[in-house]
């Protein structure tokens, strides 16, 4: 079965790499100030993670007039299923991809077309999922945690001093704060 799934993730991130190499983005560096619109992905399955970024998801809109949309990734069925709803927050699983990685729900393909002013990542620990949206996202700006193997982010936060969420969170809100943003 383990040969399975090196097959599958083999073949997932060839067309990911055919993917990320036709595909074309110009990064465009904003602030709080400047990002009207905020698209997030964060690992839901990850405890006391949902909290932290829908206390995020509130300070943006309250404080930063900035429209959100989340994503968040459960890798069990079951919790998905028990999941409240948020106006602002999606779900999804491992079922919205194809066996070899693609997404096949809609939302999930919206999501990754859309052209946000910033995309978070907010995830400690890298997987397919979170790789295949991240590269393949059109928006301008990608912020997401630090890592020596996978370049995807136009921002990279290092967290190794403290790996949760909440610091994750918070040194991505008071970067996102100290960027200069030339007003052309």
């Amino acid at each position: 079965m383990k040969k399975i799934g090196y097959i599958k993730e083999f073949i997932g991130k060839m067309i990911l790499s055919y993917k990320v190499k036709r595909h074309v983005r110009v990064v465009q560096a904003h602030n709080l100030d400047s990002a009207k619109t905020v698209g997030i992905i964060f690992d839901a399955s990850e405890q006391n993670t949902e909290k932290h970024v829908v206390d995020c998801i509130n300070t943006l809109i309250k404080k930063h007039d900035v429209t959100v949309e989340a994503i968040g990734f459960i890798s069990n069925k079951k919790k998905l299923e028990a999941i409240p709803t948020d106006e602002n927050i999606v779900y999804f699983s491992k079922h919205d991809f194809t066996w070899y990685g693609v997404p096949k729900s809609n939302f999930l393909q919206t999501f990754i077309s859309k052209k946000f002013d910033v995309l978070l990542n907010i995830s400690i620990h890298s997987s397919y999922p979170f790789e295949y949206i991240t590269q393949l996202s059109n928006a301008d700006f990608r912020v997401g945690t630090y890592t020596d193997i996978i370049k995807n982010h136009d921002l990279m936060i290092n967290i190794k001093k403290e790996k949760t969420i909440d610091y994750l969170i918070t040194q991505i809100l008071v970067y996102l704060s100290m960027i200069q943003v030339s007003k052309v």
